[in-house]
Order: structure tokens, then C-alpha cells, then sequence
């Protein structure tokens, strides 16, 4: 009887510990598409400082210094690139950026995008509005910083 008792508790200490591992196994694979995105920027990135990894808006999103420019590049879930924004001079936009923008308030920050297909956008926060453009420096669109689409999208601003 007492080694009936002894194979009872082994199997059920087994049966615990083989429960355990797979439900800790879920969690690792998430992490090792995280753990192999590290991997990936560091390599492609070895330079790269103030390094920040955050999940939002279902996105990787690392944030850096790289050359003396600050760089943000997204990933879905899966570790697919996106796109990445590149911070730029103001001097640097498309002279059609530049003159939709000169009368509209005080910019803030200029970027440029580049989306996982190769296309270039550029971005320009005025008081609190990212404008958005084409490579060609044509107006496309607006958004609050917040991210959300801001009412005018038709080309045209009232500001």
C-alpha cells in the first residue's frame, strides 16, 4: 500500500510539472519573437544607443539614437518590418513640404518614412498635427499626435 502511495504522488508531481512547462511555453514564443528582434537590431544596429522596446497599438516599436538622429522602427507581432521614421533637418524636406508648411506654426519635429516596400513619406508636427506627405512633397493627410485621423484629409487645411 505505501508504495502504491509513493507511484500516486511521483505520477501526480509528473503530471503537474509536464502542465507547467507547456502552459510556460506559450509565453516563450511570444517572447522569442521579441528576443529575436533584439537580436536582429543589434546586429543591424551595433551603433545604436538609448535603445527603447515598447508593444503598441499591436506593433514592436523600438526607439533609438543612431548617428546623432533619433530613429523609430515598427514590427508586427510576427517580427515583419514596417516601417521606420528617421529623424530629419527641416532643411533637408522637399521644397514643396517646405512651402505648404511655412505658414501653418512653429514645427516640431520632421521625419521621414520609409515603409518594409521602400516607400518614402515625410512627416511634420505643427503644434500638436503630424502633416503627412509623399516623396514628391504632396500633402496626403493629417493626424492628431495621438494618432488618431484628424477631420481634414481632403489636401486642404483650415490652419
Amino acid at each position: 500500500m505505501k508504495y502504491l502511495l509513493v507511484i500516486a504522488v511521483g505520477v501526480l508531481f509528473a503530471s503537474c510539472n509536464n502542465a507547467s512547462e507547456q502552459s510556460s511555453n506559450e509565453p516563450a514564443k511570444e517572447k522569442s519573437v521579441q528576443d529575436n528582434l533584439m537580436e536582429i537590431f543589434s546586429k543591424e544596429h551595433p551603433s545604436a544607443t538609448d535603445v527603447e522596446w515598447e508593444v503598441e497599438k499591436g506593433r514592436y516599436e523600438v526607439g533609438f539614437q543612431e548617428n546623432g538622429l533619433r530613429h523609430s522602427m515598427d514590427y508586427d507581432l510576427t517580427g515583419e518590418f514596417i516601417e521606420e521614421e528617421v529623424e530629419m533637418s527641416y532643411d533637408d524636406l522637399p521644397d514643396a513640404v517646405k512651402e505648404y508648411v511655412k505658414d501653418k506654426g512653429d514645427v516640431n519635429e520632421v521625419c521621414k518614412i520609409t515603409s518594409a516596400d521602400g516607400k518614402v513619406a515625410y512627416e511634420v508636427d505643427i503644434e500638436g498635427e503630424d502633416l503627412l506627405f509623399d516623396s514628391k512633397g504632396t500633402y496626403t493627410g493629417s493626424q492628431k499626435d495621438d494618432d488618431t485621423d484628424a477631420a481634414d484629409n481632403d489636401g486642404e487645411s483650415d490652419a
